[in-house]
Parts: structure tokens; sequence; C-alpha cells
């Protein structure tokens, strides 16, 4: 008999230790089972297995309590890898979230540990037909139908059932008399697409080929690859792919976001075969995904292309994950289960033995620190790679109305100049405008009331599109109002300009074809790739997006940038506003001159002498990272201290507050070093009040047991929750 250890599907502080059930018969660690727990029936997963000769009874005198039996095993094989099982029993610790919770992120929801993974997408199976080797038909009586039939399968060896399902009797003849035989075939439901066309040749350049040699040789787990844009930082991502997987390995290429996974999958398949690669983002659908992870888990896939929930991909023998546009607040995931992808990248390659590659034109501030300090290999790609000059850039100052004429208070005299000089040239322009909607904002003329969102609090953004008010913090939505809440005034302001409203200026002034990329509007990998490569194909020479269109993409005949406003980047609760607005910036000035002509960008901006946008124009990363350093240092931030954000939340406002005190005082009491921060804000979020307290601490081991500590106490309370959140990008 078996004592098993299982944990339950539930992913609370309160439970989040395993439970001993037993088992006749063969059962291994990291399989789903059924069980009873406190009378109901749920999925758990199996952590541990021991043998025992001990019977029922004696196990309940010995632990003090009837063990149960498992009801069922759910899969014949174990759905985590040893070195995925040992991440994340790492990261729950490190993350302070339960280990069901962290095993129900690295899984597809046909996997997950949990009772609707049942309900979820299973394999697909296709039935085929294949003729018998070394038939003999000669003494057979067929009608001439069935020897048609046969004939063909002589010529195809394979047929599938649905193509000659009509054939029914012909079909029936050649399985009595054994000429062919019926078998199925998973089909795989993701068919993986090559949007752009690219050579399947890459010849590195020196400074690419020091690069690709030193991250091999190095004794260091981690490099940053710090190259400008256009500089082929994904040719050594490639080429350092190719060597790893020659010698027996597997490799991982993550991007920030689902709109940049074209471009990169149509590298990769330019160079690789289509068969040893695996796709992993959260635009696939249930049974894609499903597909995916298990080619990913049965050796198939060589190579893995995905977003941040692709770092947990079950790669055999992983030796290389590099992560384009390192910098990206992307692979901080905030909800549920809170994890940067660079430090499970890095707890994995330890595990594994991998290398790890941060590339980015605008590497994040404590990336850089770190490679400074050399914790990282620091590598430069100084120049890009068509060895053109990095692109012209100027400011206009919104806030100076002489730059703008009657035609247009959106578009300033000399871009509208300069979009007309570049399409007669047959050139192609991208317009950013870093705000979804038409406006910010939908204020009433008469009493200035503003209208936000009764589930969290938010400032709702209207859609003119679809005539509707959006919350784009958690997706409420509705009509427009005609009239105002407070005073019944038809009335109102819109405040603030969105991307539907840039189009709508656009259409106006210019008489041309356009494309729009908007993440609120598109949201599937195929409508982003359309819309990529009709850009590409030059199916419309200009292409307006929110800041989607600022990461990674590459056109050749890019000849301008227009920065239509991204201001309110410098208005984010984060200590990382001014980074995030000077990464923004540079990145989409990178997206033009990368053919054979240098680029030229114009940059509209209410704050023309602000350090990030000054050095964000002239592409001044070390100047910028100078100027910010010394902030972070005077004001307490990263890289020089440690934040956790101690998340609280309740249904009652009264319990938020007390115990908001009750935590600062706690932290007061055992971290004399830290310099802890309540939040004034109490947010009203899924029906729930919602506060934080921020601690800043040097040394991060001070605290440590404190946190543990502290979860330890409220994992008792039902009417409260605490979450703990390291160093996010975002502080309220």
């Amino acid at each position: 008999m078996k004592l098993v250890s299982v944990l339950i599907e539930h992913p609370i502080h309160k439970i989040s230790d395993s439970f001993y059930y037993l088992f006749n018969g063969e059962i291994s660690k990291g399989v789903r089972v059924k069980v009873n727990f406190n009378h109901q029936n749920i999925i758990g997963f199996v952590t541990e297995v021991k043998n025992t000769n001990k019977t029922k009874e004696e196990l309940k005198k010995e632990f003090g309590f009837e063990i149960k039996y498992i009801d069922e095993v759910i899969d014949e094989t174990p759905i985590f890898s040893q070195e995925l099982l040992n991440l994340a029993s790492i990261a729950s610790e490190r993350f302070f979230y339960p280990l069901i919770g962290v095993l129900q992120a690295m899984v597809p929801p046909s996997l997950r540990p949990n009772s609707r993974s049942l309900n979820e997408a299973k394999i697909k199976y296709v039935t085929y037909y294949k003729i018998n080797e070394d038939i003999d038909d000669k003494c057979l009586n067929l009608n001439k139908t069935s020897l048609k039939l046969l004939e063909e399968f002589k010529l195809k060896k394979i047929i599938e059932k649905k193509e000659i399902s009509s054939k029914k009797k012909s079909i029936e003849a050649l399985l009595s008399n054994n000429l062919i035989q019926e078998e199925k075939q998973e089909e795989y439901r993701y068919k993986i697409l090559q949007t752009f066309k690219y050579e399947d040749k890459i010849e590195l350049n020196e400074k690419q080929n020091d690069a690709f040699l030193n991250v091999i040789n190095s004794e260091k787990i981690c490099s940053l690859l710090y190259g400008v844009t256009g500089s082929g930082k994904t040719e050594v991502y490639i080429k350092l792919a190719e060597y790893f997987i020659k010698n027996g390995g597997s490799a991982l290429i993550l991007v920030p976001e689902i709109a940049l996974t074209p471009l990169m999958i149509s590298r990769i398949l330019s160079y690789f075969d289509k068969d040893i690669i695996g796709i992993i983002h959260s635009s696939l659908t249930s049974a894609e995904s499903y597909d995916e992870y298990r080619k990913i888990l049965n050796g198939q896939s060589k190579i893995v292309i995905g977003t941040r929930s692709a770092i947990f991909a079950p790669l055999k023998d992983l030796k290389l994950i590099c992560i384009d546009e390192e910098h990206d607040d992307s692979y901080y995931q905030s909800d549920n289960f809170s994890y940067n992808t660079i430090d499970i990248a890095l707890i994995r390659a330890k595990l594994s033995g991998a290398k790890v590659v941060l590339g980015s034109a605008t590497p994040s501030i404590e990336t850089m620190s770190k490679a400074k300090s050399n914790r990282y290999q620091l590598l430069e790609l100084p120049q890009r790679f068509n060895k053109i000059d990095l692109p012209k850039a100027q400011i206009i100052n919104s806030g100076d109305r002489k730059n703008f004429s009657f035609k247009s208070n959106i578009f300033s005299v000399y871009l509208i100049q300069k979009i007309k000089e570049t399409l007669l040239n047959n050139e192609q322009v991208i317009l950013l405008i870093n705000t979804k909607g038409f406006s910010r904002n939908m204020t009433c003329r008469e009493c200035n009331y503003i209208f936000t969102c009764p589930k969290c609090g938010s400032t709702l953004f209207y859609h003119k599109e679809n005539n509707t008010l959006r919350c784009h913090h958690c997706e409420y939505k509705i009509k427009k109002p005609t009239t105002c809440p407070e005073c019944g005034s038809k009335n109102f302001i819109f405040n603030g300009i969105g991307i539907e409203q840039v189009e709508e200026e656009f259409k106006k002034i210019f008489n041309v074809n356009y494309l729009s990329l908007d993440g609120d509007r598109i949201t599937k990998t195929l409508q982003i790739s359309t819309i990529l490569q009709d850009f590409n194909d030059k199916k419309a020479n200009v292409l307006i997006g929110t800041q989607i269109v600022a990461k990674g993409h590459d056109f050749k005949n890019v000849s301008l940038i227009g920065v239509i406003n991204c201001d309110n980047s410098l208005f984010v609760p984060s200590y990382k506003s001014r980074e995030n607005l000077f990464q923004l910036i540079y990145q989409v000035i990178g997206r033009c001159g990368r053919g054979e002509k240098r680029g030229e960008a114009v940059i509209q901006t209410n704050f023309p002498t602000d350090f990030a946008i000054i050095f964000a124009t002239a592409q001044d990363y070390d100047s910028f990272y100078d100027e910010e350093i010394k902030n972070r240092k005077s004001l307490k931030y990263p890289p020089f201290y440690y934040l956790v954000k101690i998340q609280i939340t309740s249904k009652d406002i009264k319990l938020i507050k007390e115990n908001q005190e009750n935590i600062k005082n706690f932290f007061k009491d055992v971290a004399k070093n830290a310099i802890i921060l309540k939040s004034n804000d109490i947010n009203f979020f899924q029906n729930n009040y919602r506060t934080s307290i921020l601690i800043k601490i040097k040394d991060y081991s001070e605290i440590k047991d404190s946190i543990k500590m502290l979860l330890d106490i409220y994992k008792r309370e039902s009417k409260i929750r605490i979450k703990i959140l390291l160093n996010p990008p975002v502080i309220n």
C-alpha cells in the first residue's frame, strides 16, 4: 500500500500543506488525483509517495485520525518534471504563495490541479486508414469500387477517414480482407504561421560573434545583451539556440507581449524546422495550449517561443533562456501568484544548468546596475546591424499653441508636414498614442462629476467606437450615459486624447489608408499577425497604435515615427514611471530607419524639459541611467532598497483600516531598519476593499521570517486576506 502526500486544489494559505491519503497500486509523484476532502470531491496533486506495510487501522492509531483512500488517479504519467517540481517549491517559498497555486499557474487549463480542468479540452484524435505492408490482393474477390479504392491506398499509403466516409462498403471489404487497418493519430490544433519572410542563413558580425562566444564560455549564469535598436540581438539568440540544441539541449525565447510573437516565430521558423518549435501564450485556446504543453513535455519541441507564462514550459534539458526586451513590466505577474519572470528564469537556470540572456536597448535600471557591478556579464552591441546611424529626433512642445494650426490640435504643423513628405516618398509612418479609447475620462460640464468604475474606483475611459465607458483596470463597461447622475445635465466634456480620437483627426487631414493596432480592440494573435503583415506588405503606409507598436517590430520601410502623446506615463504611481517613459520613447524611435535610409522621429510632449524625454529623444541611455540611478539612491528604491508590498483585502472597510495600522506597527517592531509607508488609498476592486503597505529595506533577509510570521497569523482569518508582492513596478 502507498501513503501519498496530496496538495488540495484551493490555493489558500490556510490549507496550503499536503494531506495524507492511501492508494493500492502504482502511483507517481506529479500526477493529479480525485480525493474526498472535508466532504467535498475535489482534485489534488501528488507531491510524495511512500510505501507502507501498516494497515489503515495502524496508521489511524499512529497519526490520530483516519486516512482516506484516493478515489481516482487522473494522469497516467506525471505532468511536471522533477526540475519543474523543484522550481515550484522554490518559487512558492520565495514569493510567499501556496505551492498548489504555483503549480496551477505553470500549466494550461486542461492540466491544472483543479476541478475545472476536468471540463477543459482533451486530446483530439483523427482517424486514418493505412494500407498494410506486403498485401496479396490477387486472389481476393473484390468489386470494382473496392479495387479502385485499394489502388488509391497503394498510391497514398494513408487516407483520412473523413475523405472516404462515403465509401463505407468498400472500406469494410478492405478491412475484412486485412488489406488496410484503422489507426488514430493525435492532431495538434495550433497551426504555426510565418507572418514575415527572413533569410534562412545568419552570419554574425564581429560584435555579435563576441557576444555569442562570451555567453557560451562565461562562468556567469546571466548575461545582459545591451544593444541599440536594430543591432541584431535576435540573431544572437538564434545562433545560441542552435548551438545548445545541437549539443543535446533545448532553448526558451520570451517576448513581453503577444503582439511580438508573430515576428519572433517568423525569425525562428526561417531557421528551424517547425516540428521542433513550441508556442505558449495566453492567446492560444485551451485546446491549443493543452496540445503545445504536451508536445513540449514529451520532448518533441526543442525551442519554445512565448510570453511570460512560457517560463514554465516543460522543456527537457533546458540550456538557454533568452528574455527579449527584458526591461518590460509585462514580465511582472501581479495577479494571483505574483512573480518576476527574470527571477524565475534565474532559479530555473540554476536547477537546469542553463544560461540566461537578457536582451534590451534600454535595460531596466536594476539589470544594468547588476551588470555594472559584475553580477551579470555585460555584452554590448553599440551599432545597428545595417551600420546606418540611429534616427534623428525632434521634440515639439505641445503646450506651445504656436506649434499647432487651426487644422488640428492633435497633430503639430511640423508632424503634419513630415507625414506628408514621407507618404509622398512612398515610405511608411508609425504613430504612437499611449492612450486607449477616445478619451481618458468623461466629465459633466455643469457639476464636474467624473464617471468612475463602481467596482474598483478607476476612471472610466470613453470609447466612441462602441459608445461605451470602460474601465481599463477591471474591464467593467457600460453604455455611455445620456445624463449626469449627479445633476441631470446632458452636457459632457471628454478629457485626454485617445487612439480613436487620433484616428478620427487623421482621417480629416490625410486622405490615405491606415492600419490601427490597439490591444483594446485586437486581442487575438491572428488579428495582430494580419495587421502586421498588411503593414509589412505596404497595404497601408501608416500604422497608428498604442504602446504595442513601440516594441520589437522590424519594418524596413518605416522612415518616420510620430509620438502624438505619451506624457501620461509620468503620472503612473510607480518609481519606474520616468524609466518607462524613457524606454517607450527610445523604443518607438527605434522602429524607424531599419532599412537603407536613416529614420526620423517627432516627439510631441507637454514636458519638453523633462530629462527622461530629452535623453530618450537623443537615444542616450547612458546619460539617462546616470541621472536615474542618483534618484533611485536618494529616494531609496531598487536597486539600492528592496520593496515589499503587503496588499490587504476585505469586504469590510473598517477591518481594512484596522489591519493596515496593525501590520504597520508589527513591522515597526520587527524591522528596525525598514522604511514603512502606509497607503492613503483604499480602492474598491472585484467587490472588495483593498489597500497596502510598502516596506523599503536594504537587507531583505531581515524581514523574510517576519513576513512568514505575518502570513501564518492571517491564514486563520476568514474576513481579511494578505498578499505579498516583491519589488512590484506599481506601488500604490
